[in-house]
Parts: C-alpha cells; structure tokens; sequence
C-alpha cells in the first residue's frame, strides 16, 4: 500500500473519530472519558486510547474546549465555544463555522 493511501486512511478515520466525539460532545455536557470511549467504539473499531487521543487534539487546536472536572475520574464538562480565547469548543461551532472566523 502506498504511504499517501496510508496517509488517507489514517486521516479518514482521525475525522470519523473525531465527528463522533463532537457528536457526543452535543448530547453530553459532562462525561467520564469511558463514557466517551464506549461511544466511539460502538460506532466504529478503534484503539482504546484513540478517543481521547483525539479529544486532546481537538482541544489542543483550539476546535474544541472542555475543563477536567476530576482527573482521578475522569471526568469532563464540554465548555462552548468563545473564538479567541485561550480554549474554544466545537460542540456548538461546525468546521464551516469554524473556518468563517
């Protein structure tokens, strides 16, 4: 297999991931990351750790914003969107949204 298919692949299934965790991010204010991990994979096969993996990254690029309520639980309150701010979320702003400013 070609590494630019591999590539795609791997980028294709990132932002299927990464539709499911916003989905679950509309219905659930606040989660424990197993929660969302069972979400994800009862949707589709990932690695355990993909989900939250993905949610970090989504935060990190500032497309998604949520505050560790307990990290001995695991538990997350999704936060909404603010553009600009130090931390922003995608539960409330689509990626056409997101790109208008």
């Amino acid at each position: 297999m070609p590494v630019s298919n591999d590539r795609q692949e791997r980028e294709r299934v990132r932002s299927r991931i990464e539709a499911l965790i916003r989905e679950f991010c509309r219905e659930n204010d606040t989660f424990h990351m197993d929660q969302l991990t069972f979400y994800v994979q009862a949707r589709m096969k990932v690695a355990p750790d993909s989900p939250g993996r993905i949610l970090r990254q989504l935060r990190q690029q500032r497309r998604l914003n949520y505050d560790v309520i307990s990290r001995r639980e695991s538990l997350y309150q999704v936060r909404p969107v603010v553009k600009g701010a130090p931390t922003l979320s995608t539960f409330a702003m689509s990626d056409e949204e997101w790109q208008k400013g």
